[in-house]
């Protein structure tokens, strides 16, 4: 019979690998039978599957070695964790089960987004009755990535250009 050296498995890949076959981790099973009754075949028994049904499948599994693959684009703002069961049958039929979760990690890839001042002039407005250290506008934005990519710093640029401006407009 073919049994799993673990009953559970845990691999980490990160978000938006190209478009192919990406190195997710590996499965083990052991059958300790004689040859030729102890070679192992793997196969994804519950695979998550894609939003769009006539896409390729986001997971495959080698059938004679346990590599399982990405075979698609994963994107952690959609779905940050998969969890599917493997199954690795002996050329009896002695099959075992394991359960699988891809934790999906982030990248930096969403730039942040202001709320305030809000879209679509993305200005504040001054009266001429504003004295220096009067606080004008509190900026808010947010970025859906997570952690420290999710980290926002502000910073004013082009000031001689505001100042011009904001001498223009009083």
């Amino acid at each position: 019979m073919a049994e799993f050296t673990r009953s559970e498995y845990e691999f980490s890949v990160a978000e938006e690998q190209p478009l192919g076959e990406v190195f997710v981790g590996q499965v083990v099973a052991v059958d300790r039978d004689l040859p030729p009754f102890n070679e192992v075949v793997y196969s994804l028994v519950f695979p998550p599957t894609p939003a769009v049904y006539d896409n390729p499948p986001l997971f495959r599994i080698i059938a004679h070695n346990g590599t399982i693959l990405a075979y698609q684009p994963l994107d952690r703002e959609d779905t940050n964790c998969y969890r599917f069961t493997v199954q690795a049958c002996s050329p009896t039929d002695a099959c075992s089960t394991a359960k699988v979760t891809v934790h999906v990690t982030d990248i930096n890839d969403h730039a942040p987004v202001f709320l305030l001042p809000a879209s679509p002039n993305d200005s504040v407005s001054v009266t001429k009755h504003f004295r220096s250290g009067d606080v004008i506008a509190t900026l808010v934005a947010t970025d859906a990535d997570m952690g420290d990519n999710r980290r926002i710093s502000y910073q004013l640029g082009d000031v001689d250009r505001l100042v011009w401006y904001i001498r223009l407009s009083s």
